[in-house]
């Protein structure tokens, strides 16, 4: 079995508990956006994972560790996906406030990178319609 642990989640006794053969933790930028995070908290959650991690590993577990994109080949889908709906429906959806954030974090983002997820999103769909994906 294969553990997802959240970077909020970093509690040996749990992990003990489970006993998976193998543990996996992402480390995603993105958090740090959604909502918006001093950066100064980020690299200490980062890090935090990252000594996690080395324990784990000192403890005898096989460990993940992924650093996720954004934008590229190995990105998640899901995350242009996302973006897309979101920026698609703001008129609707901007005026809530657990989702004025979000588009804070989305006008943080150049244009050249939000026509980037958008165009990213399209092109999935078009894999999704063709059945390639």
């Amino acid at each position: 079995m294969t553990l997802w642990i959240l970077g909020d989640q970093l509690n040996h006794a749990a992990v003990r508990q489970i006993s998976p053969r193998r543990v996996l933790l992402v480390e995603a930028y993105e958090l740090g956006r959604t909502p918006p995070m001093h950066p100064q908290k980020l690299v200490l959650f980062f890090s935090a994972m990252r000594h996690f991690a080395q324990e784990l590993r000192e403890d005898g577990r096989e460990v993940i560790y992924l650093q996720a994109e954004t934008l590229a080949e190995q990105a998640c889908p899901f995350n242009s996906l996302y973006w897309d709906f979101m920026a698609q429906h703001r008129a609707l959806l901007e005026g809530n406030p657990r989702l004025g954030v979000l588009y804070k974090s989305w006008d943080k983002r150049s244009p050249i990178e939000q026509k980037a997820l958008r165009h990213q999103a399209q092109t999935l769909r078009q894999q999704i319609a063709q059945g390639e994906v």
